[in-house]
Parts: structure tokens; sequence; C-alpha cells
């Protein structure tokens, strides 16, 4: 049985659902965009947090992550990462949730 390894959300994995989900155009997807830059509000923000809380198996506290109109996704990517460090979630929990 292999041991589960908490998952990295870097900005690869948040331009793929931001693409995906949010419909932001690849070529704008880069580490120094900011989601203002991106055209996306807080109610899509809070829609890529529910998109990752379903990809990780882990409830996020978006209060508490301080994602802003000026985060950029490297920004996000941190901050996201941490709180699914601190909650447990893992790259099997990504997996099944994305089957």
């Amino acid at each position: 049985m292999t041991q589960a390894t908490p998952i990295q959300i870097d900005e690869a994995m948040l331009g793929r659902l931001l693409t995906e989900h949010l419909e932001v155009s690849p070529d704008l997807i880069r580490p120094d965009a900011t989601f203002e830059e991106l055209d996306l509000d807080s109610l899509a923000v809070l829609e890529l947090v529910v998109v990752l809380e379903e990809q990780t198996g882990v409830e996020l506290q978006e209060n508490e992550l301080g994602l802003g109109p000026s985060t950029t996704l490297a920004e996000a990517g941190r901050a996201l990462s941490r709180m699914v460090e601190q909650t447990g979630g893992t790259d099997s929990a990504c997996q099944e949730n994305s089957r």
C-alpha cells in the first residue's frame, strides 16, 4: 500500500481549473496574473475554492485564505496548498474526486 502524499496546488493546477470551470483563456494564465486581471470577481474566486474542495476532498476556509482581486495565481497556489496541507488533503483524495 502506498502512502498518500500531500497535494500541491500550483499555478498549473489553478490554470487548468480556471480554464475548465471558469472559462478563463489559457493565454491569460501565468503565475503573476491576478484574479482581477483574469476578470474574476469574489464570486468567481469562491467558485474556484468550491471546485478545489471537490478536487481535494478538503473543506477550505475562504475567509482564512486571504484571496482578493490583487492575489496572483502563484500566491493563491501557495495559500491553498498550505490550507490543504493543514487540513490533510492528499493526492489520493484528488484522484478519487476526479473520477
